[in-house]
């Protein structure tokens, strides 16, 4: 995998679909793996790869904590919807990031990144089986999961808010 990256950050070859513009889920995937892998070997390589990464990131999560959900090589969005199950896991990473280097951009964009999915996750809903659920998109019609609540974007979520919470952070 260290390989496929690229000077910029990019890692090229990690998505299922489209290899020219990955979801935010599988960058997300690609992250924390290689991150986790490198805490638990002891292989600080792994972890600068993931800093470069999330350094590249960082910059194109608006203020609002909204990140588009695919990006081009160039890190330019190509979609303009957010896949919020990759929000989740970028989130995830810096938060992991923040603690091992005690560097609070890391953990600053992780909140914005997790102040948003709070803000979409639909908590108002009458459909019992949705509430509380989070979308695979914002837009709800957007790029990835289209028009739906895959169970595996509130887990993300969750393991944000857990990771959040570790961190001391103040709710918003």
């Amino acid at each position: 995998a260290l390989r496929q990256q690229q000077p910029n950050g990019w890692f090229a070859c990690n998505c299922l679909v489209r290899s020219d513009a990955p979801l935010t889920h599988t960058i997300g995937y690609t992250l924390q793996g290689l991150l986790e892998l490198g805490v638990l070997a002891g292989r600080d390589d792994f972890v600068s790869a993931v800093r470069k990464t999330a350094d590249a990131i960082i910059p194109r999560i608006h203020p609002s904590g909204y990140l588009p959900g695919m990006f081009y090589a160039d890190w330019e969005p190509a979609r303009f919807s957010s896949c919020l199950t990759g929000s989740a896991q970028v989130a995830i990473v810096c938060y992991r990031l923040g603690e091992l280097t005690r560097d609070n951009r890391y953990r600053d964009a992780a909140d914005r990144l997790v102040d948003h999915l709070k803000a979409v996750q639909d908590v108002e809903t009458p459909i019992v089986e949705a509430h509380g659920a989070l979308p695979g998109s914002f837009p709800l019609f957007g790029e990835y999961m289209r028009g739906g609540y895959p169970n595996w974007a509130t887990k993300y979520l969750l393991d944000a808010l857990l990771l959040q919470d570790r961190a001391g952070a103040a709710p918003r």
